[in-house]
């Protein structure tokens, strides 16, 4: 076959169609209940080097992409990808309406760049529990707005749960160093694609991981003989 066949496969998927794919992750990986993880990262795009860029003080181009996914089977949910600078506040509510209609949220878990009583207030009417820790901890209670921010500072919340959103960091990581932190697409819609095709790629990677360490554990295991 032609270089080009893989590619102009690709570019016949529309994004719409790969969110499906995508969302067959989470039902395949037979999820009940998520625990929930929103945070975003950046990928380099443009033909200069990081060098060049850096000696010559221009500003490098990056396509950001936020994600929620399940901390328990570290399986990306849903994505959103800008290629604007935006905060990342703006894209949690999006992003928590489009997991939980695939799969219930009991939890979910974000860092200071999430703060926002609009946020949990989106949760709390799902019915999901959200713990952002407020930007500004040393501003008095009776300062802070917001009924949900004032109650996190109120009652505190459970570390050991809130750390669970360093998987995220590491879910990152995992995808750029298999697919590296640079997208080599020049279109804006083929750079969706790319970042698309390399989430269902990281997922299908996670389940098959899974499934062979079970498998490797099952064939493994000592055989006890009946005395």
């Amino acid at each position: 076959p032609h270089y080009t066949t893989i590619q102009k496969a690709a570019a016949r998927l529309d994004v719409a169609m790969l969110q499906k794919i995508l969302e067959s992750f989470v039902i395949h990986a037979r999820i009940k209940k998520v625990f929930a993880g929103i945070d975003a990262t950046g990928f380099g795009h443009g033909q200069s080097s990081y060098y060049y860029t850096k000696r010559a003080k221009l500003r490098r181009k990056f396509v950001k992409m936020s994600a929620i996914s399940d901390m328990k089977s570290q399986i990306i949910c849903a994505i959103k990808i800008r290629h604007r600078t935006r905060h990342d506040s703006v894209d949690f509510t999006p992003l928590l309406h489009k997991a939980n209609d695939i799969c219930h949220i009991h939890t979910v878990v974000a860092d200071k760049g999430y703060d926002s009583e609009k946020n949990h207030v989106a949760a709390n009417n799902l019915g999901i529990a959200s713990i952002i820790p407020p930007r500004y901890e040393h501003v008095p209670v009776y300062k802070t707005r917001g009924h949900y921010r004032k109650m996190l500072k109120r009652k505190g919340y459970d570390a050991a749960i809130y750390h669970q959103r360093n998987k995220t960091e590491t879910i990152f990581s995992v995808i750029k160093k298999m697919f590296g932190d640079n997208v080599t697409s020049r279109k804006i819609s083929t750079q969706n694609r790319e970042l698309m095709y390399r989430v269902i790629a990281y997922n299908a990677y996670r389940i098959t991981r899974d499934c062979l360490l079970i498998w490797h554990g099952f064939y493994t295991a000592p055989i006890i003989k009946n005395l």
